[in-house]
């Protein structure tokens, strides 16, 4: 069955999340507060959202 679900993941420095997501050749983008987050077809099915903690 088609389910709706994600994932918000606070840390304490995005740009070293980001930084480490990127390195490991994984598309990011850019969110209107600041955050970032990874598509669900990049994070095994299931989108990431990353927040300041």
């Amino acid at each position: 069955m088609p389910l709706l679900a994600a994932h918000t993941v606070a840390v304490r420095e995005l740009s070293a999340a980001r930084e480490l997501i990127e390195g490991n050749e994984i598309p990011t983008r850019t969110t209107p507060d600041g955050g970032f987050y990874v598509a669900a077809e990049d994070a095994c099915g299931v989108p990431l959202a990353f927040t300041r903690a």
